[in-house]
């Protein structure tokens, strides 16, 4: 039995309709009608609530419905989420950072200061890998203000540098066309 017309047999036997359905999911009627018809598939965290709603395990909801069992198993691990925009984000910002300032503006790399520098960002990408990012991503999907704050304040971290790199290769510059 194809999840649609199991979703439109156990809704009814409910008692529901499909605006009743969509209420309890928060999702629109018509999603409802797309799934009864067939012409789309609910997510992973709708077919948890309708086995939730309906008293009946994921195997009894989903089985002989290949479509949606390939669905689950394909695209939705391979999604960009908000956590990692910001780990992406923050993470080519170090090392852009980095690389500008000790080797495009020629700094002595092997000072102190520089391999302390240096160790700081690479224990800063290990937090970055090692961090629970789907804990993380979980808070940035609830909260769409919180993650545009986060992207904001990173950003707003890297363009001080940036800043910086630029002010200083102008200065470089003026003062070589000053010399000659």
């Amino acid at each position: 039995m194809e999840i649609g017309h199991n979703i439109q047999q156990r809704r009814e036997d409910k008692g529901m309709s499909q605006q009743d359905l969509a209420d309890y999911l928060g999702i629109s009627r018509q999603s409802i009608s797309k799934w009864e018809n067939g012409s789309a598939l609910p997510s992973f965290k709708n077919v948890l609530a309708l086995s939730d709603l309906f008293v009946v395990s994921l195997d009894e909801l989903v089985k002989g419905d290949e479509a949606l069992i390939e669905k689950f198993e394909s695209s939705e691990s391979a999604k960009i989420t908000p956590a990692n925009i910001i780990v992406i984000t923050t993470l080519v910002l170090s090392v852009v950072t980095y690389i500008i300032e000790k080797i495009w503006l020629h700094i002595k790399v092997g000072t102190i200061d520089n391999g302390v520098e240096l160790l700081g960002l690479v224990a800063f990408i290990s937090l970055m890998i090692t961090a629970n990012w789907r804990d993380i991503n979980k808070l940035f999907v609830k909260n769409r203000p919180f993650f545009w704050a986060m992207l904001a304040f990173v950003v707003i971290l890297g363009v001080p540098c940036l800043t910086d790199f630029v002010q200083g290769f102008i200065d470089g510059f003026v003062a070589g066309a000053h010399a000659n």
